[in-house]
This record gives structure tokens, C-alpha cells and sequence, in this order.
């Protein structure tokens, strides 16, 4: 434990804890400049690892060249690099979650440094346990995210510890009536909020958030009511993909009409592979029906998945975006699949699929996602805990002066991103494309709202193609499988195998003694060693 050092923070030096060290296998390296002094420096820290962009915090992965990290250190180049490496945190800083590199770059400080210190101890005994508690402080911090993981019946962090939420409020504890809270607000200069926190139990969370707290405490709250939560049916599309499995919440029911929302990743162990499906057949009512979230599958598994699930969901539409990573998945659903039910928004008309975003068609689709939610005319019925989670954590990214723009900048946002995509469908102007509309009401405002809504095709139709449909889907995917389509990670691993491969019978076939020894090669170290045989190595 420290006693004797600070940290400068930037609130100006404070205590910390202590310092934890760990090996990680691989690193970036952030190369920087100050624009004023012209001195360069690095940065080499973990991917995960969050450095302060404007007022948000990024994980180092996400930062692209040209960022200003300070105000006059800018990113000149970003590489990664797989290799062993120690790096150090610092730990439980005094009141703050962050401290200042050189320049003033500010690093946030990762808390599960402690969790990872007293794991070996713990799972060593059964009857062991680790009892945490605290008030809340804010909502960047491992505090939180085991707490809000705990309520939403969620693994509580990659460790796969389960926790059991227990709150207490000022109101249960006795003597406590609305006289001594009125008296308490008094010393907190009738701060409510302030109050909330250290007395309310209440997580004081960022007011950029893109669905306002109030209707998120609102799902959450719900999601604890046992008579309102559903427990999914684990469904596994194919037999003998283990990693086909998806959430169902109801069964599909004849006679209604559903929406697909995806997200695609490159599956290689980075993002996930998202997917949610909603019941729109009352877009007054709108739930979720199904959910699909998984990392390290190769795109073509996850088009399979969306054929064979939507198709389920009578011939559902699906919302996609087609820009970048996610043609991959979008190609195949369409090509190999033959899954025509895609919403084509954007782009050309005569040659793009999908829907063609862009910063503006973004924020749009991300504002009707919040007119939506918080509606008073509308509901929205939410059984996936991550999910919540997620929308939790979706907050403005863009400075101020900018316009808008939303991401999880502490975790993963892809389901979010399918269920705003999902939504962007229900909008009036697209939501007649693809459904028939018989019933509407208008607003105040004089706008149509649909409320009731049915697939253009006949339930009949949708009954023969959809048998049909589902022996076609999973014979295509078997032919595919059947051609050894590996994901990123399996082709990386078979890189990395042929290039020890390689470099064994390189070795085999020279002076191994006189290579090592030879002055001219000067060789001192395994970095040099690295680099003279090509970057290969045993």
C-alpha cells in the first residue's frame, strides 16, 4: 500500500493505493506530438485501456491518427503490436478514476486490477466470497459496471462471478422519516441529485446519454419485475454450430409482423455480431422477440444465422447498414442465402443493398430511436439485459459545437446499434415500403402513427415459404461449410503455425552456431534476433 507518493490528476496531485503490474500479449503503441514544442513521445498501452478524447474517454483501440489527445498533443501514428509486455495502473486514486501522462494526456485508471489480484485466492476455496460494499460515484468505474451487470442478471465481468445486488436506502434504515431527508438536503446545499447519490443509491450518470435516465431506470426497473421479465429459449439454429444459439423471448406468432435488426463485426474477437428481432405488429407496443450476441464467428455464419432466424420470424425484413464490415455479412444473406426481405435505404437505388449510412442518416436513426423510447404514447418491452446495459452506456461522443454523434465509448454498443437500425424501419416514410399499414392514428401534431401493421405477404404464403425456406437455407450453409470457411482468428492462427513452420526448417538447414556467433550480424537481444530472420521466430 502507498503512502508516501501522489499522482497529478486533473484536480491536482492525489493519493493512490497502489500500483498493479501485469503481462499483456500484445499493445499499441501511440506515437504523439506536441504541436507546439514539436517533441515527440510514446504511448504504449493495452487497446482497452481509455484515454481521454475532448470531455469522453476511448478505449486506445478506437483512437484513429490525427486525434488530439490534450490540448496540444495530437496522434501521429498507431500501431499494434503482438508481443509480451509489462504495463502497470494505477490503483484507487482519491476521488477520481484518472490521472495526467506527460503533456497532460489523461488515462483512466482500471479498477479490475483488484478483482484480478484476489481471483487466485477466492476460487481457491469453495466457500469463499468477496462481499463489496459502497455508495455510488458516478458511473465510470468497475463499481458500477458490476453493480448494474448484478442487476441485470448478467455475468458480472469476464471472470464469470456472479453477484447478488443488495440495496439499502436512506427510507429503510430506522428513524430515518422525510423530516431528517429534508434536513440532510439542507447540507447539500438542496443538491437532489448530490443527495440521491450518498443516500438514494442512485449512480449519477451522464446527462448526454442518448435515451434520457428517467426511461432507462424505467427498463431496468422492469427488468427486476418477475412478473414482467421473460427467460429466453436457448434455440440453436444448427446442430453442429454450437455458437448458432439465440435468445427467444416469444415464439413467432402467425399473422404478425416482425423487424431484423443486425450489426456485423469482422468477427475476430474484437466487436460482436448482434442481432435483435421486435414484434411491430402494434408499433404502439413494440418488443423484443429475439437476440443474438456473439464474437469470433466468421460473417458468413452470422448471414446464416439472419436468414434462418428472420425467416423464422415470417420472412421478417432486415435492417442493416452496408458500409464497410458489415457488406460482408450483408453479400452472403443475399447471394449464397437468397434472403431478399433486406430494407434498402440509401446509396443508389439501382446497385446498393441495405442501408447506405453516413453521419446524418446515422444521427437521424439515432434520434427516432429515442423519440421512440421515450414517447408517452409508446411502449417498449425489453427482456435482454445486455441490451439495457448498453443503452446505458450510449451517450454523445461528439465535442461540444459539433454535431451529434453516439457511441459506447467504455464497451460494446452493437446490439444497441441493431435495435437502432430495427426502429429506423418504424419510421412513417419506411414502415409503408415494406408493411402493409391498416390501422393509424394521428397526433397532436397531426402526424400518422401506425397501429396496426401485417407483412405485405399472406400468412399462408408465409407458412409454405418459410418450410421450404429452412432446408434451403441449411443446405447452403452446409455446402459453404464443406469448403472450410475459417473466421480472422482461425486464418491468423494458420498464418502464425506456417511461419514457425517456415522458420524451423530455415533453421534446420543453416549454421544455427556460426549465425549466433557471426560479428557482423551484431545480434543482442531477441528484438535484433526478431528482425534479422525476417520477423519469424520459434
Amino acid at each position: 500500500m502507498n503512502n508516501k507518493y501522489e499522482i497529478l490528476t486533473e484536480d491536482g496531485f492525489k493519493s493512490f493505493s497502489r500500483i498493479n503490474e501485469k503481462v499483456v500479449n500484445s499493445y499499441y503503441v501511440i506515437r504523439c506530438k506536441n504541436v507546439i514544442t514539436l517533441e515527440e513521445f510514446e504511448l504504449k498501452v493495452t487497446g482497452n485501456h481509455k484515454i481521454k478524447v475532448g470531455n469522453i474517454f476511448k478505449k486506445a483501440a478506437y483512437i484513429k491518427v490525427g486525434t488530439m489527445l490534450s490540448d496540444v498533443c495530437v496522434v501521429e501514428s498507431k500501431r499494434r503490436v503482438r508481443k509480451k509486455l509489462k504495463v502497470y495502473d494505477i490503483l484507487e486514486i482519491k476521488d477520481t478514476n484518472s490521472f495526467l501522462t506527460k503533456n497532460k494526456i489523461c488515462l483512466h485508471n482500471c479498477e479490475e486490477g483488484f478483482l484480478a489480484s484476489v481471483m487466485p485466492v477466492v476460487s481457491s476455496s469453495k466457500t469463499s466470497q468477496i462481499i463489496i460494499v459502497s455508495t455510488p460515484h458516478g458511473m465510470n468505474n468497475e463499481y458500477y459496471r458490476i453493480w448494474n451487470r448484478a442487476q441485470l442478471d448478467l455475468d458480472s465481468n469476464k471472470d464469470g462471478l456472479k453477484w447478488t445486488p443488495v440495496r439499502i436506502d436512506w427510507y429503510d434504515v430506522p428513524g430515518r422519516d422525510e423530516k431528517w431527508k429534508q434536513e440532510q438536503l439542507v447540507t447539500f446545499n438542496n443538491d437532489l441529485a448530490k443527495f440521491s447519490q450518498e443516500y438514494g443509491c442512485s449512480f449519477s450518470g451522464s446527462v448526454e446519454t442518448l435515451v434520457n435516465h428517467i426511461k432507462i431506470d424505467e427498463f431496468k426497473n422492469r427488468f427486476q419485475d418477475k412478473n414482467f421479465i421473460l427467460k429466453p429459449y436457448m434455440i440453436q439454429l444448427h446442430k453442429d454450430y454450437p455458437k448458432t444459439v439465440i435468445n427467444m423471448y416469444k415464439p413467432p406468432q402467425k399473422n404478425h409482423a416482425y423487424i431484423c435488426g443486425a450489426d456485423p463485426s469482422s468477427g475476430a474477437n474484437l466487436d460482436y455480431q448482434a442481432m435483435s428481432i421486435w414484434d411491430i405488429t402494434n408499433p404502439l407496443k413494440i418488443e423484443l422477440v429475439a437476440s443474438f450476441y456473439e464474437n469470433d464467428i466468421p460473417p458468413k455464419l452470422f448471414s446464416y444465422i439472419i436468414a434462418k432466424s428472420a425467416t423464422l420470424y415470417n420472412k421478417a425484413y432486415v435492417a442493416m447498414e452496408s458500409n464497410g464490415i458489415s457488406y460482408a455479412t450483408l453479400s452472403p444473406l443475399m447471394d449464397i442465402f437468397e434472403y431478399d426481405n433486406v430494407c434498402h435505404i440509401g446509396g443508389n437505388p439501382k446497385t446498393s443493398i441495405g442501408i447506405h449510412s453516413n453521419s446524418d442518416r446515422k444521427l437521424e436513426a439515432c434520434l427516432n430511436f429515442k423519440e421512440i423510447c421515450e414517447s408517452p404514447f409508446r411502449d417498449v418491452l425489453i427482456y435482454d439485459g445486455r441490451l439495457i446495459e448498453e443503452m446505458e452506456q450510449y451517450e454523445r461522443t461528439s465535442r461540444p459545437g459539433r454535431a451529434p454523434q453516439f457511441g459506447n465509448t467504455t464497451g460494446h454498443d452493437d446490439l444497441m446499434t441493431s435495435a437502432i437500425w430495427a426502429f429506423y424501419i418504424i419510421k412513417n416514410e419506411y414502415i409503408e415500403q415494406y408493411y402493409d399499414v391498416k390501422k393509424s392514428v394521428i397526433d397532436k401534431l397531426g402526424n400518422s402513427i401506425p397501429t396496426f401493421v401485417v407483412t405485405s405477404e399472406s400468412q399462408q404464403d408465409i407458412d409454405a415459404a418459410v418450410k421450404n425456406m429452412m432446408d434451403y437455407i441449411d443446405n447452403k450453409f452446409t455446402s459453404i461449410s464443406n469448403k472450410q470457411e475459417i473466421s480472422l482468428n482461425q486464418l491468423e492462427m494458420s498464418v502464425t503455425a506456417s511461419q514457425t513452420e517456415l522458420m524451423i526448417n530455415f533453421l534446420s538447414q543453416s549454421n544455427a552456431q556460426s549465425l549466433n556467433n557471426s560479428s557482423n550480424n551484431n545480434i543482442n537481444d531477441e528484438d535484433d534476433y526478431e528482425t534479422f530472420i525476417g520477423g519469424f521466430k520459434t
